[in-house]
């Protein structure tokens, strides 16, 4: 299956319910400043291929395989918005993870 360089948050629920093998990967994690503010990405791998989810102040979530570093900067100022990046993830992103899905059959079945 080839994989877009760019997928938004449908297509990939959609690759989830077509058996898509979706893992969260923190290496791939970064965070820092840039032109337009703060800007921090979350890693995922999809059928191995390594993407980032993205959130800037350009907007939430964008998923691409353009993969980034960013400088590590942090100010105090960003705490909110990284307790929002955080909570947005864990909402729109998590219950498509492969490993989340495995811990989640475990806590309802134990």
């Amino acid at each position: 299956m080839k994989l877009k360089k760019e997928l938004t948050l449908n297509e990939l629920k959609r690759l989830y319910h077509q058996g898509t093998i979706i893992d969260r990967d923190c290496t791939l994690d970064t965070f820092g400043t840039s032109g337009m503010g703060y800007i921090e990405r979350r890693g995922i791998r999809i059928n191995g291929v390594p993407y980032q989810v993205v959130y800037s102040s350009k907007g939430y979530g964008k998923i691409t395989s353009n993969l980034k570093e960013y400088n590590g900067r942090f100010l105090p100022k960003y705490v909110e918005y990284v307790n929002d990046v955080r909570a947005n993830f864990y909402e729109h992103f998590m219950p498509y993870i492969y490993g989340s899905r495995l811990l989640l059959k475990l806590t309802v079945q134990g």
